[in-house]
């Protein structure tokens, strides 16, 4: 059994769990109390500033302060047990530092809340389940080990039977089995952990026993059963194996259960990435159906092309296929017609090819680092016939099949390249391409030396990364034993040059006079503060964002982003385009950066944001309805909150929340909310315009609103409430929009909504300072009339819920409809109620009221089909 599967719970973690993790976890124990404190103490004392505040958040310790020295002070308080942990995880994270920040973006977005230290980040990993460490682990093994062996597949790979392989006891049996018997019987094997990446990369950790011994120890003999590590990974998305695995027979053993399990056969591909070819010959092969070579290839035919994207609107993909003959005509008259381009061998998803008397389907695969991998189905074709096959494709196409293909010679390859470069913490595979030395050139990626102090001692544990100006002592502050330092060259990127990148771009949009920069604006969200470009579209004053990040998105900022109803690119720093894809929902927009990054001519830049920008600003409609429908869950949700739930619940989000319902009720809406803080503005305005049957009058309302959040049994309306609340209205009343808008030249009533019901002698005070604060001012010509109006969120998301729920009905009395809601947000009693909603949906949904006829299609679909 894996020990994934072993510690899965904290209750099995002891001393064996962290001797797996290679832990010296004896000698550990040994030390006094006061040598683990003072090693504590001197962990707390080297933590920079940012580490500090997040182990002091992780551990539930409020930061009352920004001094580093207090903030130490306040760390060297936290509990025994909790000190413990944190050295010993500080021990296991031991030069992984790397691998902890690709290994916690492919598994953060389960948190609410998440790190950027990479010791808080395994401790949250830690705190969420011990078997964290194992997956790490193994992931961490993996990326630092050399290129393995690369197998391609013929056929798709189920998700659960890969899954199975690393979890399954009797998949494991059985391989363990055939491993045994293998090596003659001399060797045992079993699985030591796995790792599950994104359900789309399935790693697995094999133990190999090599002997079994008596080794002396100090203390007495220890038996020792030597190992070595044996990895293989499967990759689900590319229909890839890749074995890092020294026996040859061991390899066979695996990739021939492996091909048994698949129903399949795994192709062993060619490890130089192959870069000779001329990039318009490529093209014109494909879009023209010239062959690289300028000849006829004999018996070979192209009966159907698959295109990743084509220029039909929305961009969809596309096969064309001719059955039984060529089908170059076709794909030159698409392409002549404008219906599909190619600009890299990207473009291209597969094809199928008759030769050597057989059909095959070839298929195109993207890897990481944006090189293109051309495979197909080679069972049941003889060797001869398979070479003669491959022969015909690369002299018609010059690419070959079953090896690395760099797509470098393309922009969109470029691009593919620095996202890659970018999340390498070593230069060792990218320092030698053209995009490393832009990157390097352009001060976006820093090549930076990290040293780290250690103990020589072979049982003490002290190791330090040695931090800037920092004198390094010869002796061992824990044991006194002599000390070494090592270096290590990390590349990092720099996330200021990542913004100054796009802040050009930003001001080439600018110099079109069409767009204007806006002051950028902070979000927090949980402990994180995110930080947004504002770019505003002048036809239509509508606001877009920026958003940059290196770190995966939590599904709740999503969410939170998404009820703003802003439309918003997020700039992902460091991933692929696969990865970032599932971001884009709704109105977000995720971009890598280096497809920014590789864009040089003007032309090219504003040929990319503003179509962009332009798709994004188009689905609002869709997204207004969705931010709606997530905020009504939101709300819904709000009563029943658990504390953990709610500490990150606060008047912001309620004013997302509310305002998305709002939008979707109301079209007619905006919110300021946070954007006009210290300014004398509420929330945000929404406006009823309907029309009186009797009087065919249009009467016009214009509301202000307020929301207030509190934790407490009922909100609290003080006197500064009253205040703000009245400042408000005398201040847009006065507005010449309002006045010109609104029947009665000013805002018929000032909404405060809340989470908690309102105190009803807080709101007959309320409804008396209005009443007298817009009566006794000598200055103002006329008497302003605005009256407060009380809802709680409750309401609000019953009047929503009945809305959605007959939105057709409505359709059919739209007048009729705002009439009586109007009604209703004007109360005798000042508080909006269930019962004033029910008696606005009595009203609307009277089918003797209807304003619009309506056909009857239920008895249509009956009439016609029994016709």
């Amino acid at each position: 059994m894996s020990n994934n599967k072993i510690y899965i719970s904290h209750e099995n973690v002891n001393d064996a769990y962290w001797r797996e993790l290679k832990i010296r976890i004896d000698a550990f124990n040994d030390y006094s109390d006061e040598m683990k404190k003072h090693l504590f103490d001197l962990t707390i004392e080297k933590c920079s500033l940012e580490e500090l505040k997040e182990i002091l958040t992780f551990f539930d310790r409020g930061i009352v302060t920004k001094e580093k020295a207090e903030l130490i002070k306040q760390g060297k308080l936290i509990p025994r047990d909790e000190q413990l942990l944190l050295l010993k995880i500080k021990e296991f994270l031991h030069r992984k530092k790397g691998s902890m920040k690709s290994y916690y973006k492919s598994v953060n977005n389960r948190f609410e809340v998440t790190f950027s230290t990479p010791l808080v980040q395994l401790l949250q990993l830690f705190k969420d389940s011990p078997a964290h460490l194992f997956s790490f682990y193994t992931y961490h093994l993996w990326t630092i080990r050399g290129s393995g062996n690369l197998f391609s597949l013929n056929k798709k790979v189920p998700i659960e039977k890969t899954k199975d392989l690393a979890r399954n006891g009797e998949f494991e049996k059985e391989l363990e089995n055939r491993l045994f018997k293998g090596s003659g019987e001399k060797n045992k094997y079993r699985i030591f952990s796995y790792c599950i990446i994104n359900n789309q990369r399935v790693i697995v950790l094999w133990y190999k026993q090599l002997n079994d011994i008596t080794r002396p120890d100090f203390k007495e003999a220890i038996r020792n059963q030597e190992v070595e590590e044996m990895l293989y990974e499967v990759n689900i998305e590319n229909q890839i194996m890749e074995m890092k695995i020294k026996t040859e027979t061991e390899k066979g053993i695996i990739k021939s259960y492996l091909e048994e399990t698949y129903e399949g056969e795994f192709t062993l591909l060619k490890s130089e990435v192959f870069n000779q070819y001329n990039k318009q010959q490529v093209l014109d092969s494909v879009l023209l159906g010239k062959s690289v070579n300028g000849k006829v290839i004999a018996d070979f035919q192209v009966e159907s092309i698959h295109f990743r994207e084509s220029l039909l609107k929305n961009s969809p993909e596309i096969t064309i296929k001719a059955n039984n003959i060529d089908v170059w005509a076709s794909i030159k008259d698409a392409h002549e017609k404008n219906c599909i381009h190619m600009t890299n061998i990207k473009d291209i998803s597969g094809m199928t090819v008759i030769a050597e008397g057989t059909r095959r389907n070839i298929r195109s695969t993207v890897l990481d680092n944006g090189h293109i991998l051309l495979t197909m189905d080679d069972s049941r074709l003889e060797k001869e016939k398979k070479k003669s096959f491959m022969d015909k494709f690369f002299e018609r196409f010059g690419i070959p099949l079953f090896q690395e293909i760099s797509n470098e010679h393309f922009t969109e390859g470029q691009s593919d390249l620095v996202d890659y470069t970018l999340s390498q913490v070593s230069p060792t595979n990218v320092q030698n391409t053209e995009q490393y030395k832009k990157l390097i050139e352009k001060k976006v990626l820093k090549i930076k030396q990290e040293e780290t102090v250690y103990c020589k001692e072979k049982d003490c544990t002290y190791e330090e990364r040695v931090l800037d100006d920092q004198t390094v002592s010869s002796e061992c502050p824990v044991c006194e034993g002599e000390v070494k330092v090592k270096s290590n060259i990390i590349l990092k990127t720099d996330i200021k040059q990542v913004s100054k990148h796009v802040q050009t771009h930003i001001n080439i949009l600018e110099n079109t006079k069409g767009w204007k920069k806006m002051n950028n604006s902070i979000m927090t969200f949980g402990k994180r503060k995110y930080e947004f470009i504002n770019l505003e579209r002048l036809e239509d004053r509508k606001v877009f964002q920026f958003l940059i990040t290196e770190d995966t998105i939590p599904n709740p900022l999503l969410n939170r982003l998404i009820k703003q109803m802003i439309p918003i690119v997020i700039i992902f720093v460091g991933q692929n385009d696969l990865y970032v894809e599932k971001f884009t929902r709704d109105s977000i927009q995720t971009i890598t950066f280096g497809k920014l990054f590789v864009l040089d001519k003007e032309v090219d830049i504003l040929n990319l944001y503003i179509p962009l920008m332009n798709n994004l600003a188009l689905r609002s409609k869709a997204y207004i309805a969705s931010a709606a429908s997530k905020a009504y869950e939101s709300l819904c949700q709000l009563p029943n909150m658990v504390k953990e739930e709610v500490q990150h619940y606060d008047e912001d989000t309620l004013e997302d929340d509310v305002f998305a319902l709002l939008k979707d009720i109301f079209t007619n809406a905006t919110k300021w909310g946070n954007n006009k803080k210290g300014q004398a503005v509420p929330e945000g305005v929404f406006t009823i315009s309907c029309r009186n049957k009797k009087y065919n009058k249009v009467l016009n309302d214009a509301y202000t609103f307020d929301c207030k959040y509190t934790e407490k049994d009922h909100y609290d309306l003080d006197r500064s409430e009253k205040r703000k609340a009245l400042e408000y209205v005398e201040s847009l009343s006065e507005n010449e929009y309002i006045q010109n808008f609104s029947n009665v030249s000013e805002i018929s009533a000032h909404l405060f909504i809340s989470n908690k019901e309102f105190m009803p002698i807080q709101v007959k005070s309320m409804v008396k300072f209005f009443e007298d604060g817009l009566s006794d001012n000598d200055e103002r010509e006329e008497i302003i009339s605005t009256i407060p109006v009380f809802i709680t969120t409750e309401v609000l998301t019953y009047l929503h819920e009945l809305y959605r729920g007959h939105i057709e009905e409505i359709q059919l009395a739209p007048n009729l409809f705002l009439r009586e809601l109007r009604k209703a947000l004007l109360p005798k009693d000042n508080i909006v109620t269930r019962s004033h909603i029910d008696q606005v949906f009595e009203k609307s949904l009277d089918e003797d009221l209807r304003e619009v006829d309506r056909l009857n299609m239920i008895k249509l679909n009956k009439e016609v089909s029994v016709s």
